[in-house]
């Protein structure tokens, strides 16, 4: 990987600017971000009309079927469908900021595997993430428009390419609901008394004002990054919730030789989302880790 360069002053503000054409941009710069837009405007509106072409109403037949399906599945306790909390608009496209989880040794590979065989269990519609999977995210999620896009790319990569590497330590299991209470989330929390906790707040803080600047909301209050393995439709009732935490520390005593320390792992690269495509930049050296590890 290239480091990302930043293409304006330290005075500038983090966020970018809305149009495009602020300080610290030439004509030239200016003349290509124009094109750019223009292009993928262009090739937006071709998936637009590809899609119109390609859709077929089904048939009274295939209406009836489907219905005589779901009811066959909710007799036979299928896995309940995710709700979607956000109305999905044309045009618009959901973006956050994040870490990727670096299993090096394997062991959250191991978790993950003891926790999916004894999780089921407890509640049998509970959605174990693959390794793969697991990330620490670093924004909510944004929604943004064809206009906005480029300009919050910029800035929360140069936000990313100050902030500095670091080694996440993970302590504990805790649970999250969503604000729309559809769904609650088993999640290892960052250790509050690490250097890394620290090293995340501040990185959470320099992108919530490119968040703010582009009109989307800053991360949560209390900041509580967070890596999160296990997850079940709706609000689960306390006792549950229990359950499920004493099985995840459990599984992770027999997993972890040393409580939980052998579960950290260092983050050289942080990693932003825009629709389908996603894109990574070097973090900054830092005394920790002066050079890639």
């Amino acid at each position: 990987l290239v480091p990302y360069l930043a293409c304006s002053s330290d005075s500038e503000d983090e966020g970018g600017h809305e149009n495009g054409e602020g300080k610290g941009e030439g004509a030239g710069q200016a003349i290509a971000r124009r094109r750019e837009e223009e292009q993928w405007g262009r090739e937006e509106g071709d998936r637009r009309d590809a899609k119109k072409r390609k859709v077929i109403l089904p048939s009274a037949e295939d209406v009836l079927q489907s219905i005589e399906d779901e009811q066959e599945e909710k007799e036979a306790g299928a896995l309940p469908k995710r709700v979607r909390s956000v109305a999905h608009k044309e045009g618009m496209f959901a973006s956050f900021a994040f870490l990727k989880l670096k299993d090096r040794q394997n062991k959250w590979r191991s978790l993950i595997s003891a926790i999916a065989t004894s999780l089921p269990s407890i509640v049998p519609h509970i959605e174990v993430s693959s390794v793969d999977e697991l990330h620490l995210s670093l924004t909510r999620m944004a929604y943004l428009s064809a206009a906005s896009r480029l300009t919050y790319r910029d800035g929360v990569m140069r936000a990313l390419s100050k902030s500095e590497r670091v080694a996440v330590d993970v302590k504990d299991v805790k649970c999250f609901v969503n604000d729309e209470k559809t769904r609650t989330f088993f999640s290892l929390p960052v250790d509050v008394t690490s250097r890394s906790f620290k090293q995340i707040e501040a990185m959470i803080k320099r992108l919530d004002r490119v968040m703010i600047s582009h009109n989307q909301k800053p991360f949560y209050k209390p900041c509580e990054p967070h890596i999160s393995i296990a997850s079940v439709v709706g609000d689960l009732p306390l006792l549950q919730q229990q359950h499920i935490k004493a099985a995840i520390i459990n599984a992770a005593k027999h997993v972890c030789s040393i409580a939980w320390l052998d579960l950290s792992f260092v983050c050289d690269e942080g990693y932003l989302k825009v629709g389908k495509k996603e894109e990574a930049v070097m973090l900054s050296p830092s005394a920790t880790f002066p050079i890639l590890p």
